[in-house]
């Protein structure tokens, strides 16, 4: 956007924003996302919360947890208990800020990659060793 030039062998990004519902409300902050609090996904509001690709969460070296399936997945699913009990689900469970998921290497090779998020000062990642992607 600045005309600033990189190089690199391989760039995977997926841009986006908040929805304009989102960006407009009153939960989100001046760049259009709703701030939570890490582990419990609340908001500023009392007994309101957000998870997925709405919410950010800011970690310990200061940059924003990734928005990804496999975070969404975890905020929503943290502290489960039955169903018909929502409110109470979300005031005992904790998100933790682990998450994993597949790396396509390309070749037919694949890595599992594993990572805390929440490890201070910065995220720890591990990329397990690659393999072959089965048929």
């Amino acid at each position: 956007q600045d005309g600033a030039r990189e190089r690199f062998g391989l760039l995977a990004a997926v841009p986006h924003r908040a929805p304009e519902s989102v960006r407009a409300c009153a939960l989100a902050s001046e760049a259009g996302w709703i701030p939570v609090e890490k582990q419990t996904l609340r908001t500023r509001h009392a007994n309101v919360f957000a998870i997925g690709d709405v919410a950010t969460i800011t970690l310990a070296n200061r940059k924003p947890l990734p928005q990804t399936g496999v975070f969404a997945h975890a905020e929503a699913a943290r502290g489960r208990t039955d169903d018909r009990n929502r409110a109470r689900r979300w005031r005992r469970g904790v998100f933790d800020g682990e998450g994993d998921c597949w790396v396509a290497l390309g070749g037919g090779r694949a890595a599992f990659a594993v990572g805390d998020f929440y490890a201070e000062p910065d995220p720890t990642i591990a990329l397990r060793r690659p393999g072959p992607v089965a048929p």
